[in-house]
């Protein structure tokens, strides 16, 4: 299995035959395909097709060189997507590699759906579904909830969730 980690399926000389791409690239042994969205426009058509293939993942961003010219409007829109039980891909400012991409890249989901969690284990990271997540809290406001009394700015301590 293949996956195609950057592809622009929305461009108008690709979608004129997307089923007729898709299929090319699955006889090629490429079988999903993360579609890359750059503004909004790009991030709403990347979505779009996730919707009508199984096959096909959405990412929302915004290109570095456009963010000075982002709509206003457009963290709002993702806000309203994820929650609405979808995945987002996030990316921003330089390119980063290693286990722990600490914002500049992320997988963002809905914490408080119970389906996330497997979705982004089995369909997005080809991983166990128990496997466990980082979330990301303000540091002002960790004690809230978990038992901590330091900060983990590089996700590398444990700490168990408060009771309340």
């Amino acid at each position: 299995m293949l996956v195609d980690t950057h592809c622009h399926l929305y461009f108008d000389e690709l979608s004129k035959d997307l089923d007729g791409v898709l299929n090319r690239a699955q006889e090629l042994g490429v079988t999903t395909f993360i579609c890359v969205g750059t503004d909004l426009s790009d991030s709403i058509e990347s979505y779009n097709l996730s919707q009508q293939y199984e096959n096909i993942y959405s990412t929302a961003g915004i290109h570095p060189h456009d963010a000075e010219k982002a709509e206003n409007n457009y963290i709002n829109k993702l806000r309203d997507l994820l929650a609405n039980e979808k995945i987002i891909g996030w990316y921003q400012g330089r390119m980063e590699f290693g286990p722990r991409a600490l914002g500049n890249r992320s997988i963002l989901g809905d914490a408080r759906s119970p389906k996330i969690q497997q979705i982004i284990n089995l369909k997005i990271k080809y991983r166990e579904s128990f496997r466990p997540f980082a979330p990301s809290i303000r540091e002002e406001n960790i004690s809230e909830y978990f038992d901590i009394d330091r900060p983990s700015p590089y996700m590398l301590l444990v700490a168990d969730i408060k009771k309340d």
